[in-house]
């Protein structure tokens, strides 16, 4: 389960709230995107919970009708670590410790329990580092960070599936932590 404190964008909000994510093992990462998206990022998934409106999370009690939650399974043996969205694609690419890049399409189908495969798979782009940090430029290309300093640049193809295009390190860094 993951618990919420009473503070989030400098609003005031309800004491505490817990949403139920039992089949989800170890929280790693907690990011809010825009107001209303919250992702947490576990063991070979990343779970979207999408409020319906800002004031649900200022109330006292959030329904079970007041938030959907999307789980993105990444099949791969890492723990997600961060993630990017493509807002102009309806995509998401996840990076995790074990150097892979999961790359998913929110039009595509999602299953019965609400879960969501990834449309491509990168394994070990980044040699089993932690990919620390990654991001969508203005057309296809992701870019993305491990902790020794090399920075990778990866493609979507015509076909939807990732592709690295170039791996090169940054002089004089290392423990890139982000983009």
């Amino acid at each position: 389960m993951a618990q919420f404190g009473s503070e989030r964008h400098g609003q005031e909000l309800a004491p505490q709230f817990t949403l139920p994510a039992r089949q989800h093992r170890s929280v790693q990462n907690l990011i809010w995107v825009g107001e209303n998206i919250l992702l947490s990022f576990h063991v070979r998934t990343v779970v979207v919970w999408t409020f319906g409106v800002a004031d649900d999370l200022e109330s006292a009690t959030v329904t079970d009708n007041g938030y959907t939650a999307r789980t993105l399974e990444t099949g791969t043996k890492g723990m997600s670590m961060c993630g990017a969205f493509d807002s102009s694609r309806d995509r998401f690419v996840v990076g995790d410790t074990r150097g892979n890049l999961s790359c998913f399409d929110f039009r595509g189908e999602i299953d019965s329990e609400g879960v969501l495969q990834p449309v491509s798979r990168a394994l070990c782009v980044h040699k089993k580092e932690h990919v620390n940090d990654v991001g969508w430029s203005a057309s296809d290309k992701i870019f993305s960070v491990r902790n020794d300093g090399r920075m990778v640049e990866s493609i979507v193809d015509q076909d939807g599936h990732l592709r690295t295009t170039l791996s090169v390190p940054v002089g004089n860094f290392s423990g890139l932590a982000h983009i």
